[in-house]
């Protein structure tokens, strides 16, 4: 695959990425939320561009978080930090830079949520301390962000 193609240049790209942009928005929608997951996950990921293979595995993301929002079930949650996790790890494989800012927030937002469910313990810490650095890591970029400056203050209380 040409260099081109794996920055998300070609017509294919193109389209592919419109395709996710629109299930983005169905994954947002309880009504039609399960169809646009069954939908990614028809989605070929190693026929993708870099770019595209991470903003599915953001919108897969963005599938469990709302699946959370809706049932309390922990296991999506763990879902969003898995896969936000593979995220990150893939862009660093490939050396294809992360700057979507969301893809951070929501990392770093979902190992708060998942360390505020738990009690004591030292995968607790461990999360905190991860959405402690990735927050201030982004904070060092966008100092600005309404976002990231709300979830600093939650990790200080």
């Amino acid at each position: 695959m040409e260099q081109t193609q794996k920055r998300g240049y070609t017509p294919q790209d193109k389209e592919t990425r419109r395709c996710l942009e629109a299930i983005e928005g169905m994954v947002k929608t309880k009504a039609y939320r399960k169809h646009g997951y069954q939908l990614l996950e028809k989605m070929d990921v190693d026929e993708m561009s870099i770019p595209n293979r991470l903003h599915l595995y953001y919108v897969k993301a963005r599938y469990h978080d709302n699946q959370f929002i809706d049932t309390s079930n922990a296991e999506h949650l763990e879902s969003v930090n898995d896969l936000m996790d593979h995220l990150f790890a893939v862009a660093y494989q490939e050396n294809q830079p992360v700057r979507d800012i969301r893809y951070f927030f929501t990392r770093a937002n979902t190992k708060f949520e998942l360390a505020s469910m738990l009690q004591m313990g030292s995968r607790r810490e461990w999360l905190l301390s991860k959405s402690k650095a990735i927050t201030d890591k982004a904070l060092e970029y966008h100092p600005d962000n309404r976002s990231f400056r709300w979830l600093k203050e939650q990790l200080a209380a």
